[in-house]
């Protein structure tokens, strides 16, 4: 049996410390890097997202107001001044 003040003992104790404490920053340490890489990659995956979902509203708003401009440009005033006629352009 070994002594608790051998040489060979403390030697050992205080290898198996820093190895456990290594292991343990190491371990540390990648977690840390791998949130915030995963932060970065899911706010990545977001803002195309919502670019994407943007470019589409800005398309759907574009077609829409190139509609109006069309029914407008077709509007004359003798059109506005009878609403039946007016409702039927519309329609």
């Amino acid at each position: 049996m070994l002594s608790r003040n051998s040489i060979k003992t403390r030697v050992t104790l205080f290898t198996l410390g820093i190895f456990v404490g290594s292991i343990w920053a190491l371990s540390l340490y990648a977690s840390r890097i791998l949130q915030d890489d995963m932060q970065r990659v899911l706010g990545e995956q977001q803002l195309s997202t919502a670019a994407f979902i943007a470019g589409g509203i800005d398309d759907d708003l574009t077609d829409r107001i190139k509609a109006l401009e069309a029914v407008a440009a077709s509007v004359s005033p003798s059109t506005i001044s009878n609403p039946a006629v007016a409702q039927r352009l519309l329609e």
